[in-house]
């Protein structure tokens, strides 16, 4: 199932009742939104070149960071329109936001690079212990308070890891050379990634209690290459998973994987749609509100994967 949304004036970055922009995109009009079921409201902070949004909690507040056209990049929570900066005098970047107002993401400041944890405006700095962990980027936070994310190894391949109460665990799925996770929900699912050694090979996965499902849209290009397969990105409590894949045109679309059905969510005038999470609001069938950051190209302004903006 694809969705299409029409839609007419630019604005810098969206959320739809539905579907949450960080990119220069056109912004629906009344007419559109009606007809495609959707309400459109901008998301950008003020005096900012880029605006991405990433996670997104029940409340409907949305964690992402900005960057001034000088390069300056700060963290931000979007409460109501009303922004409040997350930063720690370095690159901060938040990820994902639990029912609590709890923040997970990268501090880019220091190296190696940390996971950060903001707990009602006290950053905590989250490294995976051991020599093996080059750098750490914490991804996603239950309301248990549950970390999950991605490390370094000394190696030079990545794992997952969860942190319960500061208990680290590593995953890695068997017969990956790399594993990286990227979403938890409260029952402790976790939606992630794999690679194979030669980078010619991956899918997406779905983490129960250690079984692992795979995650492959249909829709998405055989073709393997570190930007494409189906990377899942977040998972409610309903067990809904978001994410995004590459076709096989060589595009980026979004999707809702919701009882077995893949559902792509693809904007018009959009090359590339990522989206990056989901939150349990639900108004009527698989209409959780999802956050996404859309690309368009000419001109495009690449930010390192999968942080596209323009």
């Amino acid at each position: 199932m694809r969705i299409r949304i029409s839609f007419g004036s630019a604005v810098k970055s969206l959320l739809m009742a539905g579907i949450s922009s960080g990119a220069m995109m056109a912004a629906v009009t009344a007419a559109d939104a009606q007809t495609a079921g959707y309400t459109f409201t901008p998301v950008k902070v003020s005096g900012a070149f880029l605006t991405e949004a990433n996670g997104i909690n029940d409340a409907g507040q949305i964690v992402g960071w900005s960057q001034t056209s000088q390069g300056v990049v700060t963290g931000f929570v979007d409460t109501n329109g009303t922004f409040t900066t997350i930063s720690d005098g370095g690159p901060t970047l938040p990820y994902g936001i639990n029912t609590g107002g709890n923040l997970i993401g990268e501090y880019e400041a220091t190296n190696p690079q940390k996971s950060f944890l903001d707990r009602g405006g006290a950053i905590t700095f989250i490294n995976v212990p051991g020599a093996t962990a080059v750098w750490t980027e914490g991804q996603g936070i239950n309301d248990a308070g549950e970390i999950v994310g991605t490390y370094e190894a000394s190696s030079g391949y990545m794992h997952g890891f969860t942190d319960i109460n500061g208990t680290f665990a590593t995953i890695s799925v068997a017969g990956a050379a790399e594993t990286s996770v990227f979403g938890v929900n409260n029952a402790g699912e976790i939606v992630g990634f794999t690679s194979n050694a030669s980078f010619t090979g991956g899918e997406g996965f779905l983490d129960v209690n250690g079984t692992i499902t795979a995650i492959n849209d249909p829709n998405a290009a055989a073709v393997f290459d570190y930007a494409s397969g189906t990377q899942p990105y977040a998972i409610n409590n309903n067990g809904v998973i978001a994410g995004y894949y590459k076709d096989t045109s060589g595009y980026m679309d979004g999707f809702i994987y919701a009882n077995g059905t893949y559902t792509t969510i693809d904007v018009p005038g959009a090359t590339n749609t990522y989206v990056m999470g989901i939150n349990d609001y639900v108004d009527g069938p698989h209409r959780s509100t999802v956050t996404a950051n859309l690309f368009r190209s000419p001109p495009d302004i690449c930010l390192g994967f999968p942080r596209f903006l323009t």
